[in-house]
């Protein structure tokens, strides 16, 4: 009974597919700035018909918790992008006329260390956070912050974590 017990808890805890990338979608439909051009702005090196666009993207960056104890154990890792799903951000100023636009796609996830099984179980499944920034005009601090979530957040809790 404890075997099967266990073989079923090893079922619900097998790793779950990964959702696709996490990509900022472009903001407007124009072409890249020649950088270094005609005359520039004072804060972005935009000539006044042209237009700023840069994608950049990051590996991803974890996080691990460990037990205070002599032989230190793990307890929880986040996970911010990782294997397969960068950090990514897209900034874009159609002129230096107009409000400057960014976005940022983060990849989330969480697990626990369950000292009990000596396995990793997952603690928030994986979900993309999207961050959007928006100048209200040109040359102005950013004044509109949008954070949301690409699906429900799931977090896992059980007993054995509580434990």
């Amino acid at each position: 009974a404890a075997a099967a017990a266990a073989y079923e808890h090893a079922a619900r805890i097998a790793p779950l597919e990964m959702p696709q990338p996490c990509v900022p979608t472009p903001l407007t439909p124009t072409k890249p700035a020649a950088l270094g051009t005609g005359s520039s702005s004072a804060s972005l090196g935009v000539a006044p018909d042209e237009q700023l666009s840069a994608i950049g993207s990051i590996p991803g960056v974890e996080v691990t918790l460990l037990s205070a104890d002599r032989l230190p154990l793990p307890l929880v890792q986040l996970a911010l992008g990782g294997e397969g799903q960068p950090i990514t951000v897209a900034v874009e100023q159609a002129s230096s006329a107009l409000p400057l636009l960014a976005e940022a796609c983060v990849p989330l996830s969480a697990r626990w260390h369950n000292a009990g099984l000596l396995c990793w179980e997952p603690l928030i499944e994986p979900a993309d956070i999207q961050l959007k920034a928006q100048q209200s005009s040109a040359g102005s601090a950013l004044t509109t912050i949008n954070v949301g979530l690409s699906s429900p957040l799931e977090l896992n809790l059980s007993d054995s974590m509580l434990r």
